[in-house]
């Protein structure tokens, strides 16, 4: 029973990851993006 709850616990923690990986690549893009495209929006407010 203890090694089924083990590695279901394994299991789970590595579709987490993979998940986590999964959304950090789609935001990557956007992240740097806005990073090149405010600096120039807050000179533009100035």
């Amino acid at each position: 029973m203890a090694n089924k709850i083990r590695k279901e616990e394994l299991l789970l923690s590595i579709a987490l990851s993979e998940y986590k990986q999964v959304i950090f690549d789609i935001l990557t893009p956007t992240v740097e993006s806005a990073k090149t495209v405010l600096p120039s929006v807050q000179k533009d407010k100035k």
